[in-house]
């Protein structure tokens, strides 16, 4: 015996036309119900999974970006310096320049 046919047996005991309408019409009922909300579930944890690999990728670019960017400011600040370098060693050269046009 099914469990259907035992819940029909211990909740219809007295089976009378208004139980078996009754029973029909919840059994038809009760599933165009619950699956709209069962693929309804499916369907948000589709998108869910979609939005969750879309922030780990766009997290993993960020990294990518960030990590680029450092490189980047690594380079500007090696070339600020040499830039640095160049002009304390102009004016070394001009002071010297001008020491000796000032000496002859």
């Amino acid at each position: 015996m099914t469990t259907t046919e035992l819940v029909r047996e211990a909740v219809m005991r007295p089976q009378t036309a208004a139980w078996e309408k009754w029973f029909k019409v919840v059994s038809w009922a009760f599933p165009l119900s619950v699956l709209p909300a069962i693929t309804w579930a499916f369907q948000v944890e589709r998108q869910l999974t979609t939005l969750s690999q879309q922030m780990v990728h766009m997290i993993q670019q960020y990294e990518s970006e960030r990590a680029a960017n450092r490189v980047l400011a690594e380079k500007v600040d090696q070339l600020r310096q040499s830039v640095e370098a160049l002009r304390t060693d102009l004016v070394q050269r001009m002071a010297r320049v001008e020491t000796k046009l000032e000496q002859k």
